[in-house]
């Protein structure tokens, strides 16, 4: 267990006030950019985008799987009438 491979995290940002939230996703950044390999759910959709490389976005189905760059476009054609 010391050189773990994989890092779940679920909602490590509720609750947190702006500044920690930042140092938090911050801190996850440099542990994923060492090669940890770093699954979070989250409700922070702005978090996910500006963070993650790869993003799974779920209702009561998976509406979304892919690049976080691709994630952008998806969220992008919602906002402007596309189907949720």
């Amino acid at each position: 267990m010391c050189d773990p491979e994989l890092l779940l995290l679920d909602e490590p940002t509720a609750g947190l006030d702006p500044v920690a939230t930042e140092e938090m996703y911050q801190v996850i950044k440099c542990l994923n950019d060492e090669g940890l390999t770093v699954i979070m759910i989250s409700h922070d959709i702005e978090g996910a985008k500006k963070y993650a490389s790869t993003v799974l976005h779920m209702s009561y189905t998976p509406l979304f799987f892919g690049k976080a760059a691709d994630y952008e476009v998806y969220c992008n054609s919602q906002e402007k009438g596309g189907q949720k």
